[in-house]
């Protein structure tokens, strides 16, 4: 019985709060790419270098790689908390 607890509660908990998937660096990276796209996109409309600032560039993109591993540990919390929510729910009667 306790297997099949674990198996639906997981199941449950996927339904609202799905596990992340890829890891933390994977989050940081796709983070510090989005943010170079845009750049790239806001340089080209407003006809701004942003390589002639590698101060800013470098900074951005490790506020952005933070941004993407704390997005990915905030996800994997709440995906925890509903698990052990929907396990409590599904308590031994």
């Amino acid at each position: 019985m306790s297997k099949q607890r674990r198996t639906d509660s997981r199941n449950a908990a996927e339904k609202y709060a799905p596990t992340p998937q890829g890891s933390s660096l994977l989050y940081g990276l796709i983070a510090v790419v989005l943010l170079g796209a845009s750049l790239w996109i806001i340089g080209r409309f407003y006809g701004f270098s942003f390589p002639d600032h590698p101060t800013f560039l470098v900074t951005g993109s490790v506020v952005a790689f933070c941004g993407g591993f704390i997005l990915r540990r905030v996800r994997r919390h709440r995906h925890d908390v509903a698990y052990v929510k929907e396990f409590n729910k599904r308590s031994t009667r």
